[in-house]
């Protein structure tokens, strides 16, 4: 590709870095759709991308749009009490947790040992 070709394709990755990192930061809160108005699309491609391409981002691809033919998801609010949301710790390989518990011990005592509950 050419220079600023080249150039463009380097910001549109780092631009899809930083949202991918910020949806997944902010997953408890709802779920990723495509946007459905002009307003709410934000650039998610580069110069001449494809349909294909557009989506392995987990991007939106939409030819009936007259600019923005591969845009990012935006966040819709859930309804409903949130998930719970699951300390680093929770979210470890079964071989790094440790048993916090003991016998007979019920998911509000668990916790209120700061300690990750499995069903």
């Amino acid at each position: 590709p050419a220079p600023i070709q080249k150039i463009l394709l380097e910001i549109s990755d780092v631009h899809h870095r930083v949202h991918e990192e910020h949806r997944r930061s902010q997953q408890p809160l709802g779920d990723w759709v495509c946007a459905e108005t002009a307003a709410q699309k934000q650039d998610c491609g580069y110069p001449g991308i494809d349909q294909v391409a557009c989506e392995a981002r987990d991007c939106c691809w939409d030819t009936s749009s007259p600019s923005t033919w591969c845009s990012l998801k935006i966040l819709h609010p859930r309804t409903g009490p949130p998930p719970p949301v699951l300390a680093p710790a929770c979210r470890a390989a079964p071989q790094e947790k440790r048993d916090c518990g003991f016998p007979g011990i019920d998911q509000a005592k668990c916790e209120a040992r700061n300690c990750c509950w499995n069903d």
